[in-house]
């Protein structure tokens, strides 16, 4: 293969990594099966990223931090709950059509792996950026309910709601593909009909 630089060689690794970890899965790929997929030897995984379970982390803050600076672009500006609902659901819409792989690759390992979830934690629970993200968003939702606009809801209920509604939204795309249409323009339909069906659901389940 052509000479790559580290940057290049790196992303190619963790492209390389993800193929396989989705189609056999974490624990059946081994950084040698990583490194065949590349066309690179074993030792070059190992000195960009050490071991397998550091490789998956970097995989997963490539995604957490894209998601991060999708937010906080989208995010800071709202005003309300309302607002903040169409802006999230929006946001994750926006960022799972452009990596549409990730909710498979990250909802399988996170059930399977108690390490994961750990990661997990370190990784997005305990980010700054995040935890600043949910504080406004708690603030708007307090501000809403004491002027009688929303219902009494928990922040961390609402989060939920919105994240389990927009997973099932693209975990089910294989189903829609296979059963329904394989045609590209009505996946693009129906993702687009789920998500204005979400903030639906999410903003009549908010009403006094």
């Amino acid at each position: 293969m052509a000479k790559l630089s580290g940057d290049d060689m790196q992303q190619k690794i963790m492209e390389a990594a993800q193929t396989l970890f989705l189609e056999k899965g974490y624990m059946a790929t081994s950084t040698v099966d990583i490194a065949k997929k590349v066309g690179c030897n074993q030792a070059l995984v190992h000195y960009y990223f050490r071991t397998k379970q550091n490789l998956f982390k970097q995989i997963y803050l490539q995604y957490v931090n894209a998601l991060m600076q999708l937010g906080k672009k989208n995010i800071e500006q709202c005003t309300s709950v309302v607002d903040l609902v169409h802006e999230i659901i929006h946001l994750y819409f926006t960022f799972f059509s452009q990596y549409p792989n990730v909710p498979y690759f990250f909802v399988n390992e996170l059930i399977v792996s108690s390490e994961h979830r750990k990661m997990v934690q370190e990784c997005f629970i305990d980010n700054q950026m995040r935890i600043m993200l949910f504080n406004q968003l708690t603030q708007l939702i307090r501000n809403d309910i004491a002027a009688g606009k929303i219902r009494d809801v928990n922040p961390y209920a609402l989060i939920q709601n919105i994240v389990s509604l927009v997973l099932t939204s693209f975990l089910a795309l294989p189903l829609y593909n296979d059963f329904i249409s394989s045609d590209e323009a009505d996946k693009q339909a129906y993702l687009h009909r789920r998500e204005q069906e979400c903030e639906d659901i999410i903003l009549c389940s908010l009403k006094v």
